[in-house]
């Protein structure tokens, strides 16, 4: 019998991987991460390395977080995978994305909100951006991240800039006043007839669609 190749076992391992975790709970993806942060840093090549390469794991992947944030605390660089349209996939930092552009950070932290949401902050010397710069970079970070990312806050004073970007909220309500239709592309539901009206911002994870109820 033939031997399959390299590449194709790797096909089937991750087939099998993706059938094993369709049916996995939060429990399930934070228990195992938390497994294989404890068998990684077991390993001699855990403790003597100075650069760490590691994914931002989504809500059906083993839960990255731990790794991620003890190399943070360990001193240790850590870079992401970005992957490009054609395939290739590059390590990345975040601060390396800003240092790509000439513009080298003064500092550079990426951290979870007290709900778990993504939040990334980098201080550069003091700079300008157009709005669509700030999307472009907002998109890059997100690419690396493996997040949906919110344009950036800026914060400026007299010599550095700090921009702060932020995880997308899966629903984000806004109020406005009964009996105005909604602008774009919105997800609304009445809250009290004849009240407020929240408008929910349409994200794919929540697994809504324009005109859905809620």
């Amino acid at each position: 019998m033939e031997q399959k190749s390299i590449a194709e076992q790797k096909r089937e391992a991750r087939a099998e991987a993706r059938a094993r975790l369709a049916g996995c709970t939060p429990e399930d993806t934070r228990r195992w991460g938390e497994a294989m942060f404890e068998y990684l840093r077991l390993l001699p090549v855990w403790n003597t390395a100075r650069t760490v390469l590691c994914f931002m794991s989504t809500p059906t992947e083993p839960d990255t977080q731990p790794l991620l944030h003890a190399a943070l605390s360990q001193g240790r660089a850590l870079c992401l995978p970005r992957q490009y349209e054609d395939g290739r996939m590059e390590a990345h930092r975040v601060a390396a994305l800003f240092a790509s552009l000439g513009l080298e950070p003064l500092e550079c932290a990426v951290t979870q909100d007290g709900v778990g949401r993504l939040r990334a902050a980098v201080t550069l010397p003091r700079a300008s951006f157009t709005p669509d710069e700030l999307k472009d970079l907002a998109g890059e970070v997100g690419r690396i991240c493996r997040r949906p990312i919110d344009e950036p806050q800026k914060l400026s004073c007299r010599n550095m800039t700090t921009l702060i970007f932020n995880e997308k909220p899966v629903f984000c309500p806004q109020f406005g006043m009964a009996g105005h239709a909604a602008a774009g592309d919105v997800v609304q539901a009445d809250l009290i007839p004849a009240g407020a009206v929240a408008i929910g911002l349409h994200h794919p994870a929540a697994g809504l669609t324009v005109g859905d109820e809620v």
